[in-house]
């Protein structure tokens, strides 16, 4: 399996990713979306647009994200499916590769 990086490397990203979230926050363009992170949990600053995420908040999401799921294309039998574990690639201008 292809790995960028080692295992101790990837926590200390999550470590830092988590502190920025609840520390530094992100902002958020969208009311809609400010008012489901609030009822989630997250503390929202309206007047700058601004979320933030505490760790419990992200650990729950990761607990309950699905393993698995998949975006179909148009075409018949086009599909792109994304398995925990498996890797999926896929270009940035948002058109899938199919393996």
């Amino acid at each position: 399996m292809f790995a960028p990086l080692k295992r101790e490397d990837v926590e200390k990203v999550h470590s830092l990713s988590l502190k920025i979230l609840s520390d530094v926050g992100i902002e958020v363009g969208s009311k809609e979306t400010l008012a489901i992170l609030k009822d989630a949990g997250a503390r929202i600053v309206p007047e700058k647009k601004r979320a933030y995420i505490s760790p419990s908040m992200v650990e729950e999401a990761l607990r309950d994200a699905l393993s698995s799921f998949t975006i179909y294309g148009r075409e018949e039998g086009k599909r792109l499916q994304f398995k925990r574990g498996r890797e999926t690639l896929f270009g940035g201008s948002g058109v899938p590769h199919y393996p």
